[in-house]
């Protein structure tokens, strides 16, 4: 019995949200997915996962063994890319694509200790809100935020993250702050082309909004400052504009009903077999810069948002 290999079986189903798109993750087929989940469930004697044809999700047991594996494959990838950065051939080119304001936010301020720890390596970084085949481009490896896409990358998670739905004070004094998600008709909304369904959970069960308005735009900064500027309702991430909620910039609306909030950030790469030595000690350097919480995801700096626990 591989118990790792197992929890990373459980970890890709629970993320991915299906059998079949974990398979393609792990390059297993779904009955080979399905019968190492079965083991697992009776290894354990109970039910980890409500399988019905269309989808798959985790009862309590299965949450709780989801965030329980999660932190232990955390810390073996750790532990394996910190004995892999101590090899000294980390060096070469490392290029990263990434979100542009999680990359000016959230990396390159941090890049210079990065740097100097691997005086022969040098990081080319890509700004882009677009998943990127890094397979075709070549890159080593992308930064992404929300569920890992389904695709044959190996996702490691390196930080939690969540949405919200915020506007300016000056935009809410003018259409009003919406209670419940119908409040949301008439509303400027906005957000990526690729989140614009919006789901709500509400007394009656769930329903879901179309992001819609006469503003399109593609990219997470232009989100950002639309928001500021009084435009309309976005979508955002809290690394992106919690600060703006503290300071009073920006005000979350409709949390504790908004659904898909859980959007961890991951380093994608393309093959667990022979990771360069530049690779493992990137996404050590990712994990250790923003600890086993980051700021924007403890209870502390939720609470200081007024955001629901």
């Amino acid at each position: 019995m591989d118990t790792i290999s197992d929890l990373r079986v459980f970890v890709a189903v629970a993320e991915s949200g299906g059998l079949s798109a974990a398979g393609r993750r792990l390059g297993l087929s779904p009955p080979a997915v399905s019968h190492r989940i079965s083991k697992i469930e009776e290894r354990l004697g109970v039910r980890l996962l409500q399988r019905t044809t269309r989808q798959v999700t985790l009862t309590e047991e299965g949450r709780e063994y989801n965030e329980r594996a999660a932190k232990i494959l955390a810390d073996v990838d750790e532990m394996e890319a910190v004995v892999g950065m101590r090899s000294p051939v980390v060096r070469g080119l490392l290029r990263i694509s990434a979100p542009s304001g999680f990359a000016a936010r959230h990396v390159t301020p941090h890049l210079a200790g990065f740097l100097e720890q691997y005086a022969d390596l040098q990081v080319e970084i890509d700004a882009t809100d677009r998943f990127v085949d890094i397979v075709e481009t070549g890159h080593d490896l992308a930064i992404w935020i929300g569920r890992a896409p389904d695709s044959s990358l190996i996702a490691a998670k390196v930080a939690d993250n969540r949405r919200v739905l915020v506007a300016s004070p000056s935009y809410l004094a003018r259409r009003g702050t919406p209670q419940r998600p119908e409040d949301l008709e008439g509303h400027t909304l906005l957000a990526l082309p690729w989140q614009q369904e919006w789901r709500f959970r509400t007394a009656m069960g769930e329903t879901s909004v179309r992001a819609r308005g006469p503003l399109r735009l593609n990219g997470g900064d232009m989100l950002r400052e639309g928001a500021l500027a009084g435009l309309g309702i976005a979508l955002k991430s809290l690394w992106d504009v919690g600060e703006d909620i503290v300071a009073g910039r920006l005000r979350a609306v409709l949390d504790g009903t908004l659904l898909d909030t859980d959007a961890p950030i991951h380093a994608l790469y393309p093959s667990r077999n022979h990771v360069p030595p530049r690779v493992r000690a990137f996404i050590a350097f990712l994990r250790k810069t923003y600890g086993d919480v980051p700021c924007w995801s403890t209870p502390a700096c939720r609470a200081a948002l007024g955001l629901a626990a």
